[in-house]
């Protein structure tokens, strides 16, 4: 149950508050406020370096120290020299003074070091990263701390700014616990309501479920023709078919009809009945009760993500479809929730025409001023009690955009691993495209479909989020570079079974220009999930190393064959294959997301 914020609540706030100022600068007891007693950091330190750290005996400066009359077998503490590395544990050894490998100080500075980095924004001083080098919270110049969010005796509180410029607090899926824009009666009474709010993870199988596919020209099937996907299945889509809009001629939702791929013009195969189809195979044989899956495709090719956020065309068409079929269920006494979105968009945001073109703006657009409000949506249309997932690939369309960067396809991944709701399916390098070099073929998109079909047998049926192959964490030496990876089933392998052999498996390293520079001289698996790569002499400061990103020489193409791709992946298609509409079986193994870590930052954004 939520409950806002009361005035008492404050008032304890403020007591914890001077408690802590006590506890932090003071040396004393520190009295709380349910009274309980116990020592200061100050006294706790003193107490410690007193009686507790080998028997040393503290000395403010290293020359102190040195001319005291202690012994051999001795052991000193120097606490306030000037020369900071001089501060630490010793011991008297052979007449000499010895700094101890026992030595919390220095210790504790190298941990300072590591995760705390000094920033060169105007209004940062320093970040807080994890161990992989993710800003996780900032110290701005002016002493504020800024972060997300809190954790509360293990619920997750969250912080956001609404758009009338009120500070709302939030937990963890997203709903507004206390607001500033709260009114004083508000602030003044404590609110409790008499349902939970919807949670992730807890999809009901309702008699129809939905799943929408949305994005640009992808997503829609451009040049993927003809359509392939022509036999019926228990799944549904809209009387009109899956590319029909609301609103546009033609379109109707009188009634649901079988699940097939229809060409409309130019756009053909979409990756809806791959998907759906896909995760009813899997559904069937894993031997678990049948589930009726409905869906279509209401996006539009080269938008935009603005164009396709909330208040546009293309949005109002994704929800009125959603309204149109949770009616029509209502009108046959069925019932409808709508489990995920499938989403294809991206390129288009690669070019310079962009607004969005930087990770963090298009991350805004995405999440807050799309999916939000089409959660929002979905919530209020069909009256689920839970919330639904978002089904993303990674762009692979940077190069043929004739960008050298991949912020989009970044961003993507990056979502995955920081929104619970939020999953990688798969970076769509490995699939192959018409003669366009853009656009998917058929086969490709009803390929794509299968791949975000197993996301969603994953995330939503065995209730285990899907993770894409993908790097966890980094050791970088002067010789060589170990990546670690994530490795959803099997083990790592180097080779051409997912997309044509790129230089150095798809590995390129980068100067802080952000130049490429030949200093690869071997990539290899170092054990099942672990890459090495060898290096001919040590990276520059602030090198990056790439996967998949390629270089500005590489043909302006997207795809498995000459597009910007990598050569990594698992063994998980040994056992899981697909065959498609046209007879062709394809072992589904994981192909590595795209990546930058950079030797200074992390995994850059």
């Amino acid at each position: 149950m939520a409950e806002l914020l009361t005035i008492q609540d404050s008032i304890d706030g403020h007591l914890d508050t001077q408690t802590l100022k006590e506890a932090v600068n003071e040396d004393k007891i520190i009295t709380a406020r349910l009274g309980r007693e116990y020592a200061s950091v100050p006294m706790a330190s003193r107490l410690l370096v007193e009686n507790g750290l080998l028997g040393a005996t503290p000395f403010s400066t290293y020359s102190a120290m040195t001319a005291s009359a202690l012994a051999d077998g001795d052991y000193a503490i120097v606490t306030n020299d000037v020369d900071l590395s001089k501060n630490g544990v010793y011991q008297k050894i052979g007449g000499a003074w010895v700094y101890s490998e026992y030595n919390p100080i220095a210790q504790s500075q190298a941990l300072i070091d590591t995760y705390v980095l000094p920033n060169d924004a105007a209004d940062v001083s320093h970040n807080f990263t994890d161990k992989n080098g993710f800003v996780i919270a900032s110290l701005l110049i002016n002493g504020l701390f800024k972060t997300n969010g809190i954790d509360v005796a293990g619920d997750e509180l969250w912080f956001e700014r609404s758009p009338d410029n009120a500070i709302n607090l939030l937990d963890k899926n997203g709903f507004v616990l206390a607001s500033s824009a709260a009114t004083k009666a508000q602030e003044q009474t404590s609110v409790i309501t008499n349902q939970s709010p919807p949670e992730l993870g807890y999809q009901i199988a309702t008699d129809i479920v939905g799943v929408m596919t949305y994005g640009q020209s992808l997503s829609r099937g451009q040049a993927a023709l003809p359509a392939i996907s022509t036999t019926t299945t228990n799944n549904l889509t809209m009387a009109s078919g899956v590319l029909r809009r609301p609103n546009e001629a033609g379109y109707s939702a009188s009634d649901f009809a079988p699940l097939v791929e229809s060409a409309i013009g130019t756009e053909g195969e979409t990756p809806t009945s791959g998907m759906l189809n896909g995760a009813s195979r899997r559904i069937s044989e894993a031997g678990l009760p049948d589930y009726q899956f409905f869906g279509g495709s209401m996006g539009r090719g080269g938008s935009y993500v603005d164009e396709l956020s909330k208040s546009s065309t293309s949005f109002d068409n994704l929800c009125d479809y959603v309204k149109d079929a949770n009616a029509i269920a209502k009108s046959k006494n069925k019932s409808f929730s709508m489990w995920a979105m499938a989403w294809a968009q991206g390129e288009n945001d690669n070019t310079s025409g962009s607004s969005n073109r930087l990770a963090y703006q298009y991350t805004q657009e995405w999440l807050a001023n799309l999916w939000q409000p089409f959660k929002n949506f979905v919530l209020q249309t069909t009256g689920q009690q839970f919330l639904p997932y978002l089904i993303t690939y990674q762009t692979p369309g940077h190069r043929r955009s004739s960008s050298d960067t991949i912020h989009i396809a970044k961003a993507q991944w990056r979502a995955s691993r920081e929104y619970d709701d939020v999953v990688m399916a798969v970076p769509a390098y490995i699939f192959p495209t018409a003669a366009d070099n853009q656009h998917l073929t058929n086969e490709g998109s009803w390929l794509m479909g299968e791949y975000m079909g197993r996301a969603l047998f994953y995330t939503m049926i065995q209730r285990q989020k899907w993770r894409p192959l993908e790097p966890v964490a980094v050791d970088w030496q002067d010789g060589f570079i170990d990546i670690e990876f994530y490795v959803p089933q099997g083990k790592l392998v180097l080779d051409a079974a997912l997309a044509a052999l790129y230089d150095n498996y798809g590995f390129v390293m980068r100067d802080a220009a952000d130049a490429v520079i030949d200093i690869i001289s071997a990539v290899t698996i170092a054990n099942k999930n672990t890459v090495r790569i060898t290096l001919s002499s040590a990276a520059p400061s602030g090198a990056v190393i790439t996967y998949g990103r390629g270089k500005p020489s590489d043909p302006a193409s997207s795809g498995n064959i000459n597009g910007s791709r990598g050569n990594l992946r698992d063994t998980h298609g040994d056992t899981d294959k697909a065959t498609s509409p046209l007879g062709n079986t394809f072992d589904l193994h994981n192909p590595c997301v795209y990546f930058e870590y950079s030797q200074k930052l992390g995994f850059a954004i």
